[in-house]
C-alpha cells in the first residue's frame, strides 16, 4: 500500500491493522510514516517489549535481522548469519577486542532470545517451539561457525556459550514469576522455552551439565516458594509444569544422545534430575493435602 494511502486512513483502522500485524510487519510498518511508528511503537512495548527509543543502531541491526528472518523464513538464515558476523567483526576494534566481541554479541543473544519468547503466531497457539524459535535455534547454529571464521579463534565459542545460558536463565526466571495475568499462557510459554532449549542441547550449544544446573534452578525456585503465598491447585500445577519440562529436555537428550560414547553417563545424570523432579512434585502434592489446623 503506498505510503500515501496510509496516512490517509483513519487513526483507529490504523490501529486495528497494526495490532494484527506480525513482527516482521509491524517492523516494516514502524517506518512507514510518522504516524505509523507512533502506532507501532506502542504495540511493539505491548507485544514484544520492544522500546524503539532506547535502542542503539547495533540493536536496530538485529531487530531488523530478526524481522527479515520471521518474514523469509530458512532461506534468510545464512545470509542474515553471516551479516551478523561481519558487522560484529567490523564494530569490533583489533586491539583489545574481547569484551567488545562480548558486549555485541550479548546484544545479539539477548536479543534472538526476546524474540523467540515475545514472536507469536496465530499457529503458536500451545507448549510446541514457536515457529521463531525453531528459526532462531538454526540461526545460532550458523551464527557461531560465522563468528568463529571471521574472528579465527575458538574463545568466541567460550563467549558465546556462556551468554546463551545467561539469557536462558533470565528468560527461565522471568516465566516462572506466577503474578501474570494469563496463568496457562505463561506455562504454555515456559514449556515451549524450554523446548526451544531441547533444540539447542540437540545442536550442542547447551550442555548436559548447563541443563543440570537450569533445572536444579527451577526446582530451588520451587522449593524457595511459601505455601501460604500461592493456592494449593496453583502450587501442584508449577511442580507438574516443571516435571514435564524436564521430560521435554529429557526427549531431548535422547534424541542426541543416540550413538554417542558418552551417552549412558549423561542419561544417567539427568535420570536422577528426573528422580529429584518427581520426589519434589510428590511433596508438594502431599504438603497442599495437610490441613492448615495440622
Amino acid at each position: 500500500m503506498p505510503r500515501s494511502l496510509v496516512s490517509a486512513l483513519p487513526l483507529e483502522l490504523l490501529l486495528r491493522i497494526a495490532s494484527n500485524l506480525d513482527f516482521s510487519d509491524l517492523w516494516s510498518f514502524a517506518h512507514t510514516n510518522r504516524s505509523c511508528q507512533k502506532l507501532a511503537r506502542q504495540i511493539l512495548w505491548r507485544k514484544h517489549r520492544l522500546d524503539l527509543d532506547s535502542i542503539d543502531t547495533f540493536e536496530h541491526l538485529i531487530h531488523s535481522a530478526m524481522a527479515y528472518v520471521c518474514r523469509y523464513g530458512t532461506d534468510a538464515l545464512e545470509p542474515v548469519a553471516d551479516r551478523l558476523a561481519f558487522s560484529i567483526y567490523g564494530a569490533t576494534p583489533h586491539f583489545h577486542w574481547e569484551p567488545s566481541l562480548r558486549n555485541l554479541l550479548d546484544k545479539s543473544i539477548r536479543i534472538m532470545l526476546d524474540h523467540v519468547v515475545h514472536d507469536k503466531e496465530k499457529d503458536d497457539t500451545d507448549a510446541r517451539i514457536s515457529r521463531m524459535g525453531q528459526l532462531i535455534s538454526e540461526l545460532l547454529a550458523l551464527l557461531y561457525p560465522a563468528l568463529t571464521a571471521v574472528f579465527d579463534t575458538h574463545i568466541v565459542r567460550d563467549i558465546h556459550h556462556r551468554l546463551l545460558i545467561t539469557h536462558i536463565d533470565r528468560h527461565i526466571r522471568h516465566l516462572l514469576i506466577h503474578d501474570r495475568d494469563n496463568q496457562q499462557q505463561r506455562r504454555d510459554d515456559f514449556r515451549a522455552f524450554v523446548r526451544f532449549v531441547g533444540t539447542l542441547l540437540q545442536n550442542e550449544f547447551v550442555t548436559i551439565i548447563d541443563l543440570q544446573v537450569l533445572a536444579e534452578q527451577w526446582i530451588a525456585h520451587l522449593q524457595q516458594q511459601s505455601l501460604s503465598s500461592i493456592p494449593p491447585e496453583q502450587k501442584i500445577k508449577e511442580a507438574e509444569l516443571r516435571s514435564m519440562a524436564l521430560l521435554d529436555l529429557l526427549r531431548a537428550v535422547v534424541c542426541r544422545q543416540q550413538g554417542q560414547l558418552h551417552s549412558a553417563k549423561e542419561m544417567h545424570t539427568f535420570a536422577c534430575l528426573v528422580k529429584q523432579s518427581v520426589s519434589i512434585l510428590i511433596s508438594f502434592k502431599t504438603a497442599t493435602n495437610i490441613s492448615p489446623q495440622s
